[in-house]
């Protein structure tokens, strides 16, 4: 508990203070107005034409000197301002002006970080906000590189790609135009930070943002400082009270409870009803030691009642148990059962099988035609095992099949779905999912997936891995836009399709069924029967896993595209 006080106070503490540095430089920024906008477009538009020492601290006044005697010589009624018309100005000078600003800002983020501590401060804008790309105008890193004439120069527009994902905070804040309330943890290359991320905004317009890193490693280091702190007074006052504490004991409790113990060891022995009247007779002060006394006389009463109950007990059991039989049974029928399941259409077969941990499971495949031309295939996880996680299986296989069929991009069709599934899930259950959409009449395939295994597909007769983009999981952060991919598929080709279920199934030693050996079982069985190849592959994990019980929900489900003039 004070571990956790301390690591949630300094964190508050940490968060305002970072607040209060990037307001200090959006603030400096502010002061400047236009000319920081200038300065960015100018960056750019010319960032490989501009170069910045890496001692800009001491270079930026030699770049000002230099920039006033170019000026002096060539725009004598401009020397006197201090913002330069950049309409009025050549290039040269542009490219002057902006060398001494840029070295003057540098110095002020390095400055910024040694005074307050911080690991670095820096400034980037989106490059491309869609690919959650950006560019860095003032980069902490200070990476160089040599001009043709052999100077060292910094090295200037790192572009790089911003995890949605990891930098969570960073896109909240540029969406909504300001500051959230909480920082991005990051362990990289650069070192293990707590980054907080400031929208700066000039005229209305978002620019870019002022970014403040401080090194996790030193936030714990003061917080468990604190917390040995506090632990060695609490030592302290906890002994002394221990002390205290046993010589009241070995004074007016142990005798008694010496006693009682005596009579419970009678009782063990003799199952003699009529000793729970001498214990209540014995038990007159009124503590907490005669009221165990009491209460143990009262359990030798109540254990023949409880005999009585117990057959109760287990008669309901076992109702319980029958409901849980037809749960499993209803469950079982929500599932496609029906195999070939379309036999009218000889371009495609498939097949499929779910077997639950428990009577009920998470797991779940579905397959249906979205048109005349389209088949949909689904196969999908829900967290936890059990009732909850068949419930929410219900709801999740429910919205997606409603989605695909209206006819949405399969991409909108998690969009919608992870929305759905969002509202009101107190209990922060979530589902991995994929979703493919095989145009039976051409063989191409489109699919999106939300965290879930990749697959195997076959072609000239040879199984590999498919391992597609990782979309995130359904129900775990709402908004979150999928992406689909797709590919060709041609007659003959299969799709194997599985929960982690299969990959995570474990033996008695508790080694995992893993991949290598899916890919060695589906190329041994894959050219069978495609409703015996999976009976066959679940052999081969039943006998990988031996007296181990099955772990987690196994679900997996074969696709075979014969082609559109299959006869």
């Amino acid at each position: 508990m004070t571990y956790l006080s301390q690591t949630e106070a300094y964190h508050d503490e940490c968060r305002e203070n970072l607040k209060k540095i990037t307001a200090n430089i959006i603030n400096r920024i502010d002061d400047e107005g236009e000319e920081f906008s200038m300065l960015k477009e100018f960056f750019d538009a010319h960032m490989d034409e501009l170069e910045l020492s890496k001692d800009f601290y001491n270079d930026q006044y030699r770049a000002m000197n230099e920039y006033y005697e170019y000026m002096g010589e060539h725009y004598p009624e401009e020397t006197a301002k201090y913002d330069p018309d950049f309409n009025a100005i050549d290039y040269e000078a542009k490219r002057l002006y902006v060398t001494w600003r840029m070295e003057y800002w540098f110095t002020v983020f390095f400055e910024t970080a040694d005074d307050f501590g911080l690991s670095y401060v820096y400034f980037f804008y989106p490059s491309d906000e869609e690919a959650y790309k950006v560019k860095y105008m003032f980069d902490a890193t200070l990476g160089t590189r040599q001009t043709a004439e052999g100077k060292e120069v910094l090295y200037l527009g790192d572009e790089i790609y911003e995890d949605p994902a990891e930098h969570v905070y960073l896109w909240q804040a540029w969406s909504a135009g300001h500051p959230v309330d909480g920082f991005d943890i990051t362990d990289n290359e650069y070192g293990y930070v707590y980054t907080y991320s400031a929208p700066v905004v000039i005229n209305g317009e978002k620019i870019g943002f002022v970014c403040a890193d401080v090194d996790v490693e030193k936030v714990k280091s003061t917080i468990m400082t604190n917390v040995a702190a506090q632990m060695v007074v609490l030592a302290v006052i906890l002994l002394i009270s221990i002390l205290s504490l046993y010589a009241l004991l070995r004074i007016y409790v142990l005798k008694r409870v010496s006693m009682l113990e005596k009579n419970v060891k009678d009782y063990s022995d003799n199952k003699d009803a009529a000793l729970s009247e001498k214990i209540r007779s014995k038990a007159k002060e009124d503590d907490e030691i005669a009221s165990l006394a009491k209460r143990f006389a009262n359990m030798i009463d109540e254990l023949e009642e409880y005999m009585k109950d117990l057959q109760a007990v287990t008669a309901e059991k076992e109702r319980i148990g029958a409901e849980l039989h037809v749960a499993t049974q209803i469950q079982a029928d929500m599932l496609p059962r029906i195999f070939p399941p379309f036999p009218d259409r000889p371009e495609m077969d498939l097949y499929a099988t779910m077997t639950p941990a428990k009577e009920v499971g998470g797991d779940f495949y579905d397959f249906y035609m979205i048109d005349d031309k389209r088949l949909a295939m689904v196969i999908a996880d829900v967290s936890s095992k059990g009732v909850p996680a068949a419930l929410f299986m219900v709801i999740a296989k429910t919205l997606i099949k409603n989605c695909a069929q209206s006819g949405k991009e399969i991409a909108e069709v998690f969009y919608s779905v992870n929305n759905q599934l969002c509202e009101g899930n107190e209990e922060s259950m979530f589902v991995t999912a994929f979703l493919a959409v095989v145009d039976i009449t051409t063989g191409k395939m489109e699919y999106v997936n939300a965290g879930h295994e990749p697959f195997l597909y076959r072609h000239d007769g040879k199984w590999s891995w498919v391992h597609p983009d990782s979309g995130f999981i359904l129900a775990g952060l709402p908004d979150f836009e999928y992406s689909s991919q797709s590919m060709q598929l041609y007659p003959s080709d299969r799709l194997f399709f599985f929960t982690d279920g299969v990959s995570e199934s474990q033996d008695v030693d508790h080694n995992l069924f893993g991949e290598e050996r899916i890919l060695e079982t589906v190329k041994k069985n894959g050219d069978k029967d495609i409703t015996k190849m999976l009976p066959l592959i679940r052999e081969d994990i039943d006998k990988f896993a031996g007296e181990a019980p099955q772990f987690d929900d196994i679900t997996m489900l074969v696709f075979e595209y014969r082609g559109a003039d299959k006869k």
